[in-house]
């Protein structure tokens, strides 16, 4: 009788454990992250990617927001229109982020209109060494000041932004990647 229940139960251990699903591979939710999943469609590239580093934020915080391009090829210029909730967030600034600040020479132009809630920043990559750089990397990091409570939505314009070579060619951008901030 033993041997019966045992055999039994060892059935329907094995039925059990064959109906189970197996789980889904995990999905990875940063935006920047260039690792393909089998299953999952790749991530489209280029691509101009905003990265919110910040999940709670009070009225009067100061936001820290990264631009990013994402596996783009023989870049040189940068121009990023970005559409922001002017009722919740106000610009402060932007500094230079790590792909083109390599070279002393880079520059960064910014133009608020906070009235609209729209942002131009425009860069270029200047390096006598190197008239472009490829890979993927933050372009800039803004610095906005929340001034009303809810979620503020961040956006290109995908009409007007674009990425160029040092021969002011167009490389076209695949995928638009916007933020939130909460």
């Amino acid at each position: 009788m033993k041997s019966l229940s045992f055999s039994l139960l060892i059935i329907l251990v094995m039925v059990f454990a064959g109906s189970c699903e197996q789980p889904d591979p995990p999905i990875f939710e940063n935006p920047i992250d260039t690792t393909t999943i089998p299953g999952v469609d790749p991530p489209l590239n280029p691509a101009l990617v905003i990265f919110v580093d910040t999940d709670n934020v009070t009225v009067g915080s100061t936001v820290k927001i990264s631009v990013h391009a994402r596996v783009v090829e023989q870049l040189s210029g940068v121009h990023i229109q970005l559409n922001y909730d002017n009722q919740k967030m106000q610009y402060l600034s932007v500094t230079l982020g790590e792909l083109f600040s390599a070279s002393e020479d880079s520059w960064i132009f910014d133009e608020d209109d906070g009235g609209q809630g729209v942002l131009d920043i425009y860069t270029s990559y200047l390096n006598p060494n190197n008239v472009d750089i490829s890979g993927t990397g933050q372009i800039v990091e803004l610095r906005f000041e929340a001034v009303a409570t809810g979620d503020a939505i961040f956006s290109f314009d995908e009409q007007e932004s674009q990425f160029v070579d040092a021969e002011d060619v167009e490389i076209e951008i695949l995928e638009f990647v916007g933020g939130v901030v909460h």
